[in-house]
């Protein structure tokens, strides 16, 4: 029974690959996500994720600040081409999961990768460039108003 799962799971995997038809039954949505979806977008936002870490940990480094925007365009470009290609077509509401309805649901709505590559690079570079300015700002203490910033500011960033 076991091989025949693979198999099946196996023919769904090269069934969608091969940019066949969409999953559009329960059984084979719920299989969908669970092999093709999850895996690649597991991976892209976990680079996503420990590029956006290292940028954040080290906000003046130009090379980390460039893998984050690489890594968000990758994920970006994931998610819109996962969209058009699956969740576009399918309905949340036909399903009887709560589990597979509410990840669709999520799914269908594409966020920052609806953004065309430059859109999506200029807002990633904007949102960069206020992290740096928030996390390097200093301002003068309430009761010392008129201090020198170099040795007495106070970051806004707590610790």
């Amino acid at each position: 029974m076991e091989i025949y799962y693979c198999i099946l799971i196996f023919s769904a995997l090269l069934h969608y690959i091969n940019g066949q038809t969409p999953p559009s039954t329960e059984e084979e949505v719920t299989k969908y996500l669970k092999t093709v979806y999850e895996q690649e977008a597991s991976r892209l936002t976990n680079l996503f994720v420990e590029a956006d870490w290292n940028f954040a940990t080290d906000i003046a480094n130009v090379d980390k600040e460039k893998a984050k925007t690489a890594a968000t365009l990758q994920l970006a470009k994931y998610t819109k081409e996962q969209w058009e290609k699956v969740f576009n077509k399918v309905n949340a509401t036909n399903y009887k999961d709560p589990l597979v309805k509410r990840q669709i649901q999520l799914l269908k709505v594409l966020g920052n990768a609806a953004l065309s590559e430059v859109k999506l690079k200029e807002l990633t570079s904007a949102t960069n460039s206020m992290t740096n300015v928030y996390s390097t700002a200093k301002i003068c203490p309430y009761k010392k108003p008129k201090c020198n910033i170099a040795t007495e500011g106070l970051s806004l960033e707590p610790g």
